[in-house]
Order: C-alpha cells, then sequence, then structure tokens
C-alpha cells in the first residue's frame, strides 16, 4: 500500500495554521518608567569606561611623542 501526499495540501494545511494567532494579543495598559541603574556594568558605565580609556591612551601617545621616548621605560 503506497501513500501519496501532494505538496499542495501540506502547504496549504501550513499556511492555515500559521495564520491563526493562539491568543488574542493585549495591549499595556501603562507603560513602565525604567530608573537608571546605580552601580554595576551597564551600557552607559561601560560606554563611559571605553570612552575614557580611549582618551588615556591618545593622551600617552601625546606624551611619548613629546618626550620622545616611552613613558612606561625607565
Amino acid at each position: 500500500m503506497k501513500l501519496v501526499v501532494s505538496s499542495a495540501s501540506i502547504t496549504q494545511s501550513l499556511s492555515n495554521f500559521a495564520l491563526k494567532p493562539a491568543l488574542p494579543m493585549l495591549e499595556p495598559t501603562t507603560i513602565p518608567v525604567r530608573r537608571l541603574p546605580r552601580y554595576g556594568f551597564h551600557t552607559h558605565t561601560e560606554r563611559l569606561n571605553g570612552r575614557m580609556a580611549m582618551l588615556g591612551f591618545i593622551a600617552l601617545l601625546a606624551v611619548e611623542i613629546k618626550l620622545g621616548h616611552g613613558l612606561l621605560i625607565w
């Protein structure tokens, strides 16, 4: 006994399944207010840390160019 299934019937059954939502979506009644965290690894603190590191590196290069030798060499 051979079972023959056409690809059109599979696609139609899958498309019918995909179009029906499981549950209706609800809109939120209030919008939450986000407070900035006071400590820890967060996006704004890491961005500030990276910017300060870039400024420090450029300042180190400027001092080394002005002195004519490396600052970390004794």
